[in-house]
């Protein structure tokens, strides 16, 4: 959005306002920041303000040694995307704070589901890493099915923020999902390095938006969502 002219009639206008585009950290570190800051702009100058926003962030804010993780646990990310993403969290939480806005910020697992078969992700592929390190992953059907909850039924109060992560409780580790993925569909399964027994990597909880949003996942069992039980 950066550089480009958006007018600022009824999109910017609306009641609850979702944010959900991704960092693109091959354009550099500050492309994904300066969005934001066009988007703000936006904001201020839209005859009404949304009072809602919902930022779609991702579980990369957190580091692949952090174990298990919730809301409560300050993110150490890894990776460039995730600590663009948290830069990018802290300046909306600090926007909302300052206009009296309502700020929902989702923290989805990897997206399964149509045009994204986890079967291809690494199908063929020899020496994969992090083996016996679990997925945090949830199908797409149920994150628009929580992402409309929130949005309908739970807004934040003025100048404050929600964090919620979004993934599906069933957690096998790469190596296994990612086999038999690729064998629900008929590809090559991928062939993993020897990696040390027990290190889990990550493990992603996200009971607090089942408990606030008062909806089970239509897939809490991840081989069921690739039609590979």
């Amino acid at each position: 959005m950066k550089g480009e002219t958006v007018g600022t009639g009824p999109f910017f206008s609306s009641d609850s306002l979702v944010i959900d585009m991704p960092p693109e950290v091959s354009l550099g570190s500050d492309y994904h920041p300066g969005q934001l800051e066009t988007i703000f702009e936006f904001i201020l100058s839209s005859p009404a303000r949304p009072s809602q926003l919902l930022y779609v962030s991702s579980t990369s804010v957190y580091g692949a040694d952090q174990g298990g993780v919730d809301e409560t646990i300050m993110p150490r990310p890894d990776t460039e995307s995730g600590q663009v993403l948290v830069k990018s969290e802290q300046m909306l939480s600090a926007f909302a704070r300052s206009n009296a806005l309502g700020l929902t910020i989702v923290r989805p697992g990897g997206l399964i589901g149509p045009g994204r078969h986890p079967g291809l992700f690494l199908a063929g592929r020899s020496d994969v890493k992090n083996g016996s390190a679990v997925v945090n992953m949830i199908h797409q059907l149920d994150l628009a099915d929580f992402l409309t909850s929130l949005i309908a039924d739970h807004p934040v109060a003025p100048g404050s923020t929600e964090i919620f992560n979004a993934v599906s409780p069933h957690h096998p580790t790469r190596e296994e999902f990612y086999t038999r993925a690729a064998r629900a569909i008929g590809v090559e399964p991928p062939l993993f390095a020897p990696t040390e027994r027990g290190a889990q990597g990550k493990v992603v909880n996200a009971e607090k938006l089942v408990r606030v949003t008062r909806r089970l996942f239509r897939f809490d069992d991840l081989y069921s969502a690739l039609g590979a039980t």
